[in-house]
């Protein structure tokens, strides 16, 4: 083909290009949280606030892309964790747990199963909004309040139990009004109280930790610097180092820490 034709090609092809209808956004790719949407889910309930590590959940299981709806392949509905897939609502929340560093807002679809009145499963959902794209009304709904735009690295408070599964940073969280549970390596430097019990199992950083309402139990090489009270139980079956802590409701140690018990005074040591 002469030079002169291939270039009157060109620009006619470039010119099909730039007429051509613009291509549809995908299901995923479009804001489905309308005004209307929120109020009809707000109504039903057929929605839950879950973590993931971007759509990987707790023991690996990967959800279909946002907008699509995925399935639990081995569902049954006893109200046993497990066999679906997991969320809170208004209607059963109070344990909050972090599998992955990314908030998700999912649809449901079916029937909700509770367990233990603090959590449910479902057989089908879909993720339909993340993080800051998260009207706030949900995650209120559910205890969690934040510094600005939801993430959770703008998490301040969880209002009733936390349980953290994955290599979590939450820098401004400052309270747990309930148990917290800390199982990886997570980093919590704006920490100060605990409501009730703290489980620590792994080498967690939590420097300004002050006071923890119920027992504390470590179970790993931990130093809390801060910490100055225990409301209940004090139990350790590891090295750990507590240089601010002077009240302890009652102490079941190991006694690995003799320079502790040492501080504090047979009066706050009651058994």
């Amino acid at each position: 083909m002469p030079e002169e034709a291939k270039a009157t090609a060109r620009l006619a092809c470039q010119e099909a290009i730039a007429q051509a209808p613009p291509k549809l956004a995908s299901v995923s790719e479009v804001n489905m949280l309308t005004e209307r949407k929120i109020k009809e889910l707000l109504k039903s309930g057929n929605w839950i606030i879950r973590t993931s590590d971007n759509g990987k959940s707790y023991m690996g299981f990967r959800w279909k892309p946002k907008g699509k709806w995925t399935s639990a392949p081995d569902w049954n509905s006893e109200p046993l964790c497990g066999n679906g897939l997991h969320g809170q609502n208004d209607s059963a929340h109070g344990y909050f747990q972090i599998s992955g560093q990314r908030l998700d807002l999912c649809e449901t679809k079916g029937e909700q199963v509770m367990i233990d009145t603090d959590k449910l499963k479902v057989k089908e959902a879909k993720i339909i909004a993340t993080d800051e794209d998260i009207p706030p009304v949900f995650l209120e709904a559910i205890g969690l309040q934040f510094s600005s735009k939801p993430s959770l690295r703008t998490l301040t408070s969880v209002g009733r139990d936390l349980h953290i599964d994955s290599k979590a940073e939450l820098p401004n969280l400052t309270s747990v009004g309930g148990y917290l549970y800390v199982g990886s390596r997570a980093k919590l430097p704006a920490l100060t109280s605990v409501g009730r019990d703290l489980h620590i199992g792994s080498k967690a950083k939590l420097p300004a930790l002050t006071s923890v309402g119920g027992g504390l139990y470590i179970h790993c090489e931990v130093e809390l610097p801060a910490l100055t009270s225990v409301g209940r139980d004090l139990y350790i079956d590891s090295k750990a180092k507590l240089p601010a802590l002077t009240s302890v409701g009652r102490v079941k140690a190991n006694l690995l820490m003799v320079d502790l018990l040492g501080r504090i005074s047979n009066k706050q040591r009651r058994n």
